[in-house]
Order: C-alpha cells, then sequence, then structure tokens
C-alpha cells in the first residue's frame, strides 16, 4: 500500500491492549505473567472463577504465570475469555 509502518498503525484501546496481553502471553514458554498484567493494567485475575479451568486440566500455574496445557490449547478461545471474564481490578 505504500505506506511505512509509522503511517499505519492502530491505536489500541486499554481493554484491547489488556485482551491481547493476555492472548500472546499464554503463548510464551512460561505463560502470562500474571505480576505483569497487574502492573501493566491494574488487573488481577479472580482463580475461584477459574478454578475449573486448572481441576479440569486446561490451564497450569507457576508461581505468578498461567499457560495453557496441550487440552486447553485446543480451546484457547474458550479459555481466553474466561481470563478475561475474571479480570478484577487492583
Amino acid at each position: 500500500n505504500g505506506l511505512t509502518p509509522v503511517e499505519n498503525y492502530e491505536e489500541l484501546t486499554l481493554s484491547q491492549s489488556f485482551k491481547d496481553s493476555v492472548m500472546m502471553g499464554l503463548r510464551l514458554m512460561n505463560g502470562l505473567d500474571t505480576n505483569n498484567i497487574k502492573s501493566s493494567y491494574r488487573i488481577y485475575f479472580d482463580f475461584d472463577k477459574l478454578k475449573e479451568l486448572f481441576e479440569e486440566g486446561l490451564l497450569d500455574r507457576h508461581d505468578h504465570y498461567i499457560s495453557l496445557t496441550d487440552k486447553g490449547m485446543a480451546i484457547s478461545n474458550y479459555i481466553i475469555s474466561k481470563l478475561v471474564e475474571s479480570a478484577c481490578a487492583v
């Protein structure tokens, strides 16, 4: 299209940026850094609302990281929506 990357960009709302961070974080080898989410967005996850996902073996939690299991990868969009729903302001 002839535009340089600087000329062609999309500004994200805070909500969009948060959702993107959740999606990208779950793709990292270590998983989603919940401390980073808390400091960047002033949001924490209500783990009581996510208990079922951990019990069903869809998510793992190690220290302050959340990651998808192999089983969870198959339904990652569903899990991401549940993570976003469980988000609470600090």
